[in-house]
């Protein structure tokens, strides 16, 4: 698998849906790859600081003057 093709991957590496064979491959690059291995630690990062926003936000009181 390509640099390219694993970069395009790696969401569904850090969320789990990967099977053993395409997994397996993905963290062999990432051993080699402090790019790619950087851009996990985003993903991870960015799914635990989404999952701390509220489910829900009101909308200010004027949203709708009229």
């Amino acid at each position: 698998m390509s640099h390219q093709a694993i970069k395009i991957r790696l969401d569904d590496y850090v969320d789990g849906l990967l099977l053993g064979g395409e997994q397996d491959q993905i963290e062999q690059h990432l051993a080699g790859c402090e790019d790619c291995r950087e851009e996990v630690r985003f993903l991870r990062w960015l799914l635990v600081d989404a999952a701390a926003l509220p489910r829900s936000i009101a909308p200010a009181r004027d949203l709708w003057p009229d």
